[in-house]
């Protein structure tokens, strides 16, 4: 999914930063796609070391709980988790103006840019700096 729809426009933003040409809806969407598939990756990962962890030091206690019905479960409670963690992303990241001409205070239109507002900077600083301790720093103590 990351790959179809949110790359190409991450790439050709790196190579042509200014302006954002592909309007709000797509800037929202690329956002969330970008942020739920870095969280269902890390959450894919840390399942895997999970059961990796359990198969080897409690192999008899796995046996009895190992069924597909759990693996469908743990599927959805990842993508759930992820779907519901990046949420505050698509809400708080719009397509804005960064430069204004100074003497008349007009847009300058190739300044569009897809990222979160400096009014939204304040409360997005409490979800980066939370993500990044549940996402981060927490799996890393497993």
């Amino acid at each position: 999914m990351t790959l179809l729809l949110a790359l190409p426009p991450e790439v050709y933003s790196i190579w042509e930063a200014y302006p954002w040409r592909f309007g709000q809806s797509f800037c929202i969407l690329k956002s969330f796609i970008m942020e739920m598939t870095s969280y269902s990756s890390v959450l894919t990962i840390t399942g895997f070391t999970v059961e990796r962890y359990l198969s080897i030091c409690h192999p008899m206690k796995l046996q009895h709980c190992c069924h597909i019905s759990r693996a469908k479960r743990c599927i959805v409670l990842i993508c759930v988790v992820s779907i519901l963690s990046a949420l505050p992303y698509p809400v708080h990241t719009r397509t804005f103006y960064y430069l204004s001409d100074p003497h008349s205070g007009q847009h300058i239109p190739d300044s569009l840019v897809c990222n979160i507002p400096q009014k939204w900077t304040g409360r997005m600083i409490i979800v980066f700096q939370l993500s990044t301790f549940v996402y981060l720093c927490y799996p890393w103590l497993y």
